[in-house]
């Protein structure tokens, strides 16, 4: 993330790139949905939404907590779109 404050005009025209781990680990800081609100456009790497998919099968049923986690973040994700 950028230092300093992202209040003024030039913050709204920065464009940030994040993959899956920045999700997973923003997601962890409570820091995704200020990341995703606070940047004009957040760009996804290509794969990102089929490994959240694929994380979410694998993981439903022996680790309820990682597929509430995922869902939240494609939830935050839709709302952008």
């Amino acid at each position: 993330m950028l230092s300093g404050s992202t209040d003024g005009p030039d913050a709204l025209r920065v464009v940030v790139g994040l993959d899956i781990t920045s999700l997973m680990v923003l997601g962890h800081l409570n820091l995704l949905k200020k990341t995703l609100t606070t940047f004009r456009r957040v760009v996804l790497a290509p794969e990102t939404m089929t490994l959240l998919l694929n994380e979410r099968r694998h993981v439903r049923f022996h680790q309820p907590l990682r597929v509430k986690e995922a869902e939240e973040i494609r939830a935050l994700i839709d709302q952008d779109t």
